[in-house]
C-alpha cells in the first residue's frame, strides 16, 4: 500500500490536495506554524513512536497506513502520509521549542468536504501546556477558510485531556466503544470564541 500512495503524482491532485500539501500555515498570535510533511520526518517519529508514554492513546499498531492491522517502519507511515491524496499531515513548529509533534487531517473527502483531525504531540516534556488545543483550533480554522464544511475526530474514553480539548471545540460527543466520537459543523465553528490559542500565547515560559 505505500508503494501505490508513492505513484501518485503530485500534478494528479487537486488544487486544493495540493494546496494542503505545499503551503505552511502560519498562526501569527501564537507563532505556531504547521508546515507539510516533506518526507523527511521519519527520524523524529522513530523516537516517538517507540515512546510507550506518547503511544498509550495511539492505536496498538501505530504506525500504519491503510490497514490497522499491518504495523510498518516510521519511514513507510512517512512516505505514505507524505504521498497520499487522502492525508494532509503538518509538522508543528513552535516558535521556541520547533519540531515537537503532527497534526493531520486523515480521510479527506473532497465531495463532503470532511475530514478527521488528529494530533500528536511527541516531544512530552511540552505536554500540558495547552499547545495541543492551540493546534487544534489552527487546523480547523485553516480548514474552514478552505471551504471544509465537516471535521471529525476520535479520542479514547479515558484521553481526559484531548476529551476536554474537543468537547470545547466540537461540542459533546457520541461513546463507541472505547472511543468518543465527535463531529463538528465548521460552519459553527469560530476561532474567535474558542479560548485555546490566547491561552497558549498567554502562558508564560
Amino acid at each position: 500500500m505505500v508503494e501505490q500512495a508513492l505513484r501518485h503524482d503530485t500534478l494528479q491532485f487537486s488544487p486544493l490536495i495540493k494546496q494542503l500539501k505545499s503551503e505552511p500555515v502560519i498562526d501569527t498570535v501564537t507563532g505556531i506554524s504547521l508546515v507539510p510533511f516533506d518526507g523527511t520526518e521519519a527520524p523524529e517519529h522513530e523516537k516517538w513512536f517507540s515512546d510507550q508514554d506518547v503511544t498509550r492513546y495511539l492505536h496498538p499498531n501505530t504506525p500504519f497506513t491503510t490497514d490497522p492491522n499491518q504495523r510498518v517502519s516510521a519511514k513507510e507511515f512517512v512516505d505514505y502520509m507524505t504521498a497520499s491524496p487522502e492525508f494532509a499531515f503538518f509538522r508543528i513548529i513552535h516558535p521556541r521549542h520547533g519540531f515537537i509533534g503532527h497534526v493531520s487531517m486523515n480521510g479527506i473527502n473532497l465531495d463532503e468536504m470532511s475530514f478527521e483531525r488528529a494530533i500528536t504531540i511527541g516531544e512530552k516534556q511540552y505536554w500540558g501546556q495547552g499547545i495541543g488545543s492551540a493546534v487544534g483550533s489552527i487546523i480547523l480554522n485553516h480548514a474552514k477558510e478552505l471551504g471544509f464544511r465537516v471535521a471529525r475526530a476520535s479520542t479514547k474514553v479515558d484521553n481526559t485531556a484531548s476529551l476536554r480539548n474537543l468537547t470545547r471545540q466540537y461540542g459533546p460527543g457520541k461513546p463507541n466503544g472505547d472511543y468518543i466520537d465527535f463531529e463538528l459543523d465548521l460552519a459553527t465553528y469560530s476561532s474567535l470564541l474558542d479560548p485555546s490559542v490566547s491561552s497558549v500565547q498567554s502562558r508564560p515560559e
